[in-house]
């Protein structure tokens, strides 16, 4: 399967840009030009290296993750992949090529993957399955906005008052639809505690202790809750009738 990466030229393209306007590259734009050196090399393993110095410099990037990867999918990571692409897919959800191979990542997994039928939340509140976060927060700011300029024009304008206030009444109903939904997405991220098992293989079992009973086993790229912390371990649920204790060193949190 060849993996979908159109942002690559555009990203070298950028860093480029970046690194000249002072005549040198900065060492975050090296680090990006390195690890676009080394993926287009096939040294998959020192591309990821590469990418994630960047994350680690603080730099929070939707197409860094998503290459990032990219780069793990390339060496067989199958957890790391699929938890870059996730954190991905939370800063841009609408991103063709990363759904798509997000999409190939998942079809990897060896535990069932629970399908999710569509419920009447999905219907009737479609826009907020369909924008990413960030393009529903700017839709909130803009219609907001908008809202708020209507309203100072309509009391600065005496001839035009009536169709400003009609005009403010129709933004009206989308400022609140995004608004809402952009309020309600903060809330979710901060109650949402999922996590991506890293490992290939994890045991979960019924308390802390290696010798604790063995439960159930999770692999790469199974997406679980968190429950409760105690210490360095996690109480985890991937089902309703599957629940355990893991080390919090093997999964990768998706909220902050």
């Amino acid at each position: 399967m060849r993996l979908r990466s159109r942002y690559m030229l555009f990203l070298v393209w950028l860093a480029v840009m970046l690194g000249s306007k002072t005549g040198w590259a900065t060492p975050d734009t090296q680090k990006f030009l390195d690890g676009i050196t080394f993926y287009k090399s096939g040294k998959y393993k020192e591309a990821a290296t590469a990418f994630k110095a960047l994350v680690d410099n603080g730099i929070v990037n939707a197409k860094l993750y998503y290459n990032l990867g990219n780069a793990y999918l390339k060496v067989q990571d199958l957890g790391h992949a699929i938890y870059w692409y996730e954190r991905a897919r939370i800063l841009d959800g609408n991103d063709p090529d990363l759904l798509f191979n997000l999409s190939y990542a998942r079809s990897l997994i060896k535990d069932a993957v629970h399908s999710k039928d569509p419920t009447l939340d999905r219907i009737f509140f479609f826009w907020k399955y369909r924008l990413s976060r960030q393009t529903t927060l700017m839709l909130a700011l803009t219609f907001n906005g908008l809202f708020w300029l209507l309203l100072l024009l309509r009391a600065l304008i005496k001839s035009k008052r009536r169709p400003l206030a009609i005009s403010a009444l129709i933004v009206a109903v989308p400022t609140l639809i995004f608004v809402c939904t952009a309020i309600y997405n903060y809330y979710e991220i901060s109650q949402n505690h999922i996590a991506v098992i890293l490992p290939e293989k994890v045991s979960v079992r019924s308390g802390f202790s290696e010798h604790s009973t063995e439960l159930f086993v999770l692999h790469a790229g199974t997406m679980v809750k968190i429950q409760k912390r105690q210490g360095n371990f996690l109480r985890i649920s991937y089902s309703k009738d599957k629940i355990g204790w893991i080390k919090q060193s093997v999964v990768g949190q998706l909220f902050f």
